[in-house]
């Protein structure tokens, strides 16, 4: 009885909690990164500025110190970003920066807030939002200007639209309209500024996003009180409820657009899940460490994922997650990270 009760000591010591934040469900924690050094590293923006890092939290290096940016849009050829700045949140602009912080060239500033910024898949065209917010009065315009803030077009005036994403050619934006009946996905045309409507009107598709190769939307398709995530056709046709998905919202599609993330409250917690286009592979990504995960984004190459986790739905006690998706390795960032966006070589000219 004494040797049992010993044993249970030392078991009890093996498997002992190392605080709030510690992972003793999974001693998966050892995700090796080191191949991904000279890969990629992450950008991201705090109340301070804008930092590089790598995968593990080290090389750390402030970029820019400025206490409003966000929404970071790295051109493809890695030389430069694009960022949303200003002074304070009524008066920001759009500034674009070599890949170390420097040579800053204000691109286009409206006077305005300036929000959800988008870079075009070739990189020569930006969309915006310029907003305003007053007592009596307040409008939004949707904009487009070219990578040095000209040929300035309006595309909508219109609060219900949302969800805008490029097409994978440029040559428009897809987006979503929020009417009387549903919210619609729309197409809008920057060579000949027709906009054409694609999904039924009376369904209500939300948190809408269309696969790498243009051919599929995935969304989250609100029936009664509850939501499921679909993969059909831009027009609805050819329709894939994914099972597993109820509650499920904000799809968001692999690189490869084999796999899919989602968040849904299906378990009690806001988790977040992955599932392949064809329902296979269901799995829940973050029940094992933190009660919530959002904020997802995958690398470019798809081999890595990292979302935020919060410890029982505090995002004040939030922590970002580098993930590998098919072995659920993961490594967390010792620091609060927020919102990064993944930074493809080339890397030298950030001065590591």
């Amino acid at each position: 009885m004494r040797y049992l009760f010993l044993f249970l000591i030392v078991l009890m010591s093996c498997t002992k909690m190392d605080g709030p934040l510690g992972n003793t469900k999974d001693p998966r924690q050892n995700l090796d990164l080191s191949q991904f050094e000279n890969q990629y590293r992450l950008l991201y923006t705090t109340g301070s500025g804008l930092y590089a890092v790598d995968y593990d939290g080290g090389n750390s290096q402030q970029l820019i110190e400025h206490p409003w940016m966000s929404e970071i849009q790295v051109s493809p050829d890695a030389q430069s970003f694009f960022v949303a700045s200003g002074d304070n949140y009524e008066n920001r602009g759009i500034y674009r920066y070599d890949m170390d912080g420097a040579n800053p060239q204000l691109v286009i500033d409206l006077g305005h807030i300036t929000r959800d910024i988008l870079l075009s898949p070739d990189g020569q065209w930006l969309y915006f939002i310029s907003e305003s917010r007053g007592p009596t009065a307040s409008w939004v315009e949707h904009l487009v200007v070219d990578r040095n803030g000209h040929q300035q077009t309006v595309i909508a005036t219109n609060r219900n639209f949302s969800d805008f994403q490029w097409a994978a050619d440029g040559s428009g934006l897809y987006f979503t309209d929020l009417d009387n009946y549903g919210r619609q996905l729309s197409f809008r045309n920057l060579n000949d500024s027709t906009i054409t409507a694609l999904s039924p009107e009376d369904e209500y598709w939300s948190w809408c996003r269309i696969s790498p190769d243009g051919q599929w939307a995935i969304y989250s398709l609100l029936e009664d009180i509850h939501s499921m995530v679909y993969i059909s056709d831009l027009d609805g046709g050819n329709r894939l409820n994914l099972s597993g998905t109820e509650g499920g919202y904000m799809p968001l599609w692999a690189p490869d657009g084999q796999r899919v993330l989602f968040n849904s409250d299906r378990d009690g917690d806001n988790d977040l899940y992955i599932i392949n286009t064809d329902g296979s592979g269901f799995r829940n990504l973050s029940a094992d460490n933190y009660e919530t995960g959002y904020l997802a984004l995958w690398a470019p190459d798809g081999s890595r994922l990292s979302f935020t986790v919060a410890y029982q739905g505090d995002r004040s006690d939030s922590r970002l997650m580098i993930m590998d998706p098919e072995s659920g390795y993961y490594q967390f960032f010792p620091d609060l990270h927020t919102n990064p966006v993944w930074v493809p070589l080339p890397i030298s000219q950030m001065n590591r």
